[in-house]
């Protein structure tokens, strides 16, 4: 299985960010990790305002398939459904969702680095 990952950029409706980042962070996240394929999922937020940020958030998720095709489609098939409920407080003019494949393994830092490097 190929490891993949959906980066996905958003913002609240203006004046609904605390509603916009309870339903995100307490159900949608929840949701799509129930989607087959998909196994992690983090939230981040822009690390200081900035005028010119297209988005203010950032979500990372993490899924296998050999074809990213047939989860991606199991996971908007269920956009929208009780399975999968959307939330008005998402700017859904300022969304972009795009599936990413991993060229290397993840790697870590090493503790111990060679000090002659």
């Amino acid at each position: 299985m190929k490891r993949h990952a959906l980066i996905v950029f958003s913002n609240p409706v203006p004046g609904r960010e605390s509603e916009f980042n309870e339903w995100y962070s307490q159900r949608h996240i929840q949701d799509v990790l129930e989607v087959p394929g998909f196994l992690s999922a983090q939230r981040f937020r822009l690390a200081q305002d900035d005028a010119n940020a297209h988005w203010q958030y950032l979500a990372i998720y993490e899924f296998e398939a050999e074809l990213p095709e047939g989860v991606l489609a199991e996971l908007f098939n269920r956009a929208g459904s009780a399975r999968m409920v959307l939330s008005d407080a998402m700017d859904m003019q300022h969304y972009s969702a795009t599936p990413w494949v991993a060229i290397t393994e993840k790697l870590g830092a090493n503790p111990n680095p060679n000090p002659n490097r």
